[in-house]
């Protein structure tokens, strides 16, 4: 691959296999940076064809979760190298139930299961993403990566980037209780 001066690269990119986006305001050094992250855990190929974790439990419950770097400052962080718990990162608890995979509070539970997830072919997804455009936005369907008991339908995280340094972030969830 030829090499090239990162100005020449995409201020936008979208991850597919993955499902990360990642929004920036320029390349001179001082940039805003957002980071999205709405696949699973392992990738989209992952997941289809392979069903053991491939990861050692090294991943996190943290579908529809964002990490921001703006003004020299990170704003937004992805909770480090802690238990692997939803409330770690920032992403919902519906009803303070979180992600499947996470720790279930007992000492030998440090690391994520996705044991469930792959066995299911579960996991959340981009449901759209444009780039390149002067407000650009994606929309990501968080709710497979959940417990089943949290009983949530539809958790659509939707983004909007407008350039340099402003990002809004709308929530809309659905579950089969009140919750």
């Amino acid at each position: 691959v030829p090499a090239r001066l990162p100005a020449r690269l995409p201020l936008s990119r979208h991850f597919t296999d993955k499902d990360i986006v990642a929004f920036r305001s320029d390349w001179k050094g001082d940039e805003s940076v957002l980071l999205f992250k709405c696949g699973p855990h392992g990738g989209h190929k992952a997941l289809q064809q392979y069903p053991q974790c491939i990861a050692g439990g090294h991943m996190a419950p943290d579908a529809g979760s964002l990490l921001l770097f703006a003004h020299g400052e990170r704003l937004i962080g992805d909770g480090g190298y802690a238990k692997k718990y939803t409330a770690y990162r920032n992403t919902v608890l519906v009803n303070g139930i979180g992600q499947t995979g996470e720790c279930d509070g007992t000492p030998t539970s440090e690391w994520f299961e996705c044991s469930d997830l792959r066995r299911e072919k579960r996991g959340p997804s981009l449901l759209r993403v444009d780039l390149d455009r002067p407000i650009e936005y994606l929309i990501g369907q968080v709710a497979p990566a959940y417990k089943p008991e949290a009983r949530l339908t539809r958790f659509l995280r939707h983004l909007f980037y407008l350039r340099p340094d402003t990002w809004v972030l709308i929530d809309e969830l659905t579950a089969e209780i009140p919750s």
